[in-house]
């Protein structure tokens, strides 16, 4: 028979939790285990799937978000938020990740949109560039929040 060594982790930082307590679900009860108390295990499988950074920098390029320049910043940002962990050259979403992943889909799923975020670099590129205004463009981008907020 195989002993399983079950770990129970306070959060020290609630962060996002803050704002949205129902945003991680239960930990399958374990807080409400006894010490030394028996369980029955389940099968577990890992679902944890990793991504190349090349890949992850060939999609954001396709995609038409950043620029060679911005793509290392964007892989540093993920690791030192603790989204993500380096791996072997490839980066593996972290609990933390999947849980703000999730949030975000949620609250606002327009943010995960590549579209989006390439047309919102496009606009803030224009702006730079004296093209565009500054009242058109952060009414679009207000427009989605304020929409999402209202549902």
């Amino acid at each position: 028979m195989k002993q399983v060594t079950l770990t129970e982790r306070i959060i020290l930082e609630p962060g996002y939790r803050q704002v949205y307590p129902g945003s991680r679900p239960d930990s399958n009860g374990v807080s409400r285990l006894k010490k030394g108390e028996k369980i029955r295990p389940r099968a577990y499988v890992s679902k944890r799937a990793g991504i190349a950074m090349g890949e992850l920098i060939t999609l954001l390029a396709v995609g038409g978000v950043g620029r060679p320049s911005t793509y290392a910043t964007t892989v540093d940002a993920l690791l030192a938020h603790g989204y993500c962990v380096e791996t072997e050259g490839s980066l593996l979403v972290t609990a933390l990740g999947t849980d703000v992943l999730a949030l975000v889909g949620e609250k606002f799923p327009y943010l995960l949109d590549l579209g989006f975020t390439a047309t919102l670099e496009r606009s803030l590129d224009g702006l730079a560039a004296g093209k565009t205004s500054y009242t058109d463009t952060i009414t679009s981008v207000w427009e989605k929040f304020s929409k999402k907020g209202q549902e």
